[in-house]
């Protein structure tokens, strides 16, 4: 199953539908959404999570309905959260051999492959008072609608939203023995333990351990792999010890190398390890991250800032990608909006690699020219907002093709960023500039205003290279 389109109406500050149609860009590069600061970018990445969590079975709450309805004063409208979906005949078959879920496959076009699934919410003085899902536009009531999302769990890509990747790398990651599981209820709420930073470094670790393995086999692994099983209980110390050094031989594979070309091959440290922790607590294994430099070793939490942050983007994309088997449709909020120019356009093509990964799709916002890859005009949409109060909430979001020519905000959101593009290609391409310029202005062509600032941006260009 594919996703091909997410649409938004009435969510937070979004108020007429909005549409972010990934049908026709290239799925092999990322779809990047492009706006200024409180645009609406953030707003229209949460929508697309919080649908994707739908579609896994999330029942909204109270709390939830006063965070993502409109904020004004008296909501009496629908919010809804919809997406089309994209399924081969296989995956048609084995819905027509669902006795409960027959019903959604009789109502299909004969040649249709795609279904169109919609989450409605009812308010009446800003209270939810209804809420159903639609399949191709009907309500098939709660009882097919339960069958067919507990259906999409096990055939729809995963999608992860990360709003951020600068966070604090614990000094330790601890595991519980699970000899100790049963008899000692005490240590399972160890707060070390239980922790959410701790918690996410279980996932990770089992991450690292998969994609080893997949490495050194050069294959999807035949039998489960888990980190707690193959590493923390197992007894066998020489197989502990060849199966880190196996983790820490990938992890430096996806990471160092990489790192190397952000810092221009001055890196100070030579890799990357995970190690084990000796002298705590018998009953639990801890580990740690460690940078090696020359003669002298680190906690990678003691690291740069810029360091801390790309480990921890590389081990939440490309190492996060031997989690699912569907794929995964990665959401990044301003990625590298702390890194400096050069280190930003090694991002980009960190996200291009990403989004080539079979079945991996990448959608990020962004303000930075140097995160934008102008040739590929059918995965940019411009987000704006023009909203007038909090009454008439109005983010927009549209493909460059399908903008309003005349719109005053769309030459302030645009303008400026393919600007700065050009001038960054005329500094990298050198003699080649001219040919870069009409290229971009080629591809813009079809969009009278873009084709406008492009000849604006020409213009400028040959005063300062006359």
């Amino acid at each position: 199953m594919i996703f091909t389109s997410f649409e938004l109406e009435n969510f937070k500050g979004i108020g007429e539908p909005v549409k972010i149609d990934l049908s026709g860009g290239d799925r092999s590069f990322p779809f990047i959404l492009v706006g200024n600061n409180e645009s609406g970018k953030t707003t229209t990445l949460q929508g697309i999570h919080l649908l994707s969590q739908l579609c896994l079975g999330k029942q909204l709450t109270g709390e939830d309905f006063s965070s993502i309805r409109p904020k004004t004063a008296f909501f009496d409208e629908d919010i809804v959260l919809s997406t089309t979906i994209l399924l081969d005949e296989t995956e048609i078959e084995k819905l027509a051999k669902i006795k409960i879920l027959k019903k959604i496959k009789d109502d299909l076009s004969e040649k249709s492959q795609t279904l169109h699934l919609s989450f409605v919410y009812s308010f009446d003085n800003s209270i939810c008072t209804e809420k159903y899902i639609k399949i191709n536009d009907k309500n098939y009531g709660d009882e097919i609608a339960t069958a067919f999302l507990n259906y999409l769990k096990n055939h729809i890509p995963e999608i992860v939203y990360y709003d951020d990747f600068m966070f604090d790398v614990p000094d330790k990651i601890r595991f519980l023995k699970s000899a100790t599981h049963a008899s000692n209820e005490e240590l399972k709420e160890d707060s070390f333990l239980s922790d959410k930073k701790n918690l996410l470094w279980h996932d990770i670790f089992n991450d690292l351990l998969i994609g080893s393995r997949k490495k050194r086999a050069g294959k999807e692994p035949k039998s489960d792999i888990n980190f707690q099983r193959d590493i923390v209980d197992c007894s066998d110390e020489d197989a502990v010890d060849q199966r880190l050094s196996s983790i820490n031989d990938y992890l430096n594979t996806v990471i160092t190398k990489d790192w190397e070309d952000i810092t221009g091959g001055k890196t100070v440290f030579d890799r990357f390890s995970v190690e084990k922790v000796t002298g705590s607590n018998p009953n639990f294994a801890d580990f740690c991250l460690k940078v090696k430099a020359k003669d002298r070793t680190f906690s990678l939490h003691e690291r740069s800032k810029g360091c801390r942050w790309f480990f921890c983007f590389k081990v939440l994309t490309d190492i996060r990608t031997n989690r699912s088997k569907n794929g995964i449709i990665f959401l990044l909020d301003e990625p590298a909006s702390n890194l400096h120019i050069h280190p930003q356009e090694k991002i980009l093509q960190s996200l291009q690699k990403l989004s080539s990964f079979d079945k991996n799709s990448v959608i990020y916002s962004t303000h930075s020219p140097y995160l934008i890859e102008e040739t590929h005009v059918d995965n940019l949409f411009i987000v704006r907002n023009e909203a007038s109060d909090c009454d008439d909430p109005k983010i927009l979001c549209r493909k460059i093709s399908q903008l309003d020519k005349g719109s005053d905000e769309l030459v302030r959101s645009v303008e400026p960023i393919l600007q700065k593009v050009v001038m960054n290609q005329v500094k990298q391409l050198g003699k080649n500039w001219q040919e870069r310029i009409l290229k971009i202005c080629n591809t813009t062509k079809e969009t009278d205003i873009i084709a406008e600032s492009v000849q604006k941006i020409i213009i400028l260009v040959q005063t300062i290279f006359r």
